[in-house]
């Protein structure tokens, strides 16, 4: 693994265990999981308990570093976005993203509000409680990101996950 990237992007098509392989040498980096199957959908605090092939869907992510995938058959589409390590899969594709982009740090209101004593969140019309990885109490969440957008055309050209925080306000 290099440690020291620039902000780049690798992609291509892996078998799972390749992706196992990928997510496991980055794991020092990455702090939450956000996975997805059907009927299902979850925000966690990273966990090497998850099977990922049971998972359609997910990203890995940390404050400098999101490995993102998609089930197609029995391969997994995947994109490490970084500012920071790399891992030592080859993978077909590499794009500096940062090249004719301007970076942007964003962040992204979750849905729910956490009540005074409770520790899970409450959005009206989702029936069920909200479960996010932050201390509590925090009245909001927010998603940090880094947005990619190119300078002379103004389209986002790439996405990464950096963080999850309480918000009080």
């Amino acid at each position: 693994m290099s440690d020291e990237a620039g902000d780049i992007a690798l992609a291509g098509s892996l078998a799972f265990s390749e992706l196992a392989a990928v997510i496991d040498e980055l794991t020092p980096h990455l702090e939450y999981l956000w996975i997805e199957s059907p009927g299902t959908a979850q925000l966690i605090k990273m966990s090497s308990d998850v099977v990922l092939e049971q998972c359609d869907a997910g990203r890995a992510f940390g404050a400098n570093v999101e490995v993102r995938w998609q089930r197609h058959d029995q391969r997994v589409a995947t994109m490490v976005t970084t500012s920071g390590p790399t891992p030592t899969q080859v993978f077909p594709h590499t794009l500096n993203v940062a090249q004719g982009c301007s970076i942007e740090r964003v962040s992204y209101l979750l849905l729910g509000e956490q009540g005074e004593g409770d520790t899970v969140w409450h959005a009206p019309g989702i029936p069920s409680p909200l479960h996010y990885p932050v201390q509590s109490p925090a009245r909001r969440v927010r998603l940090d990101a880094i947005v990619y957008r190119g300078v002379s055309t103004g389209d986002i050209v790439a996405t990464r996950y950096t963080g999850l925080r309480g918000d009080q306000s």
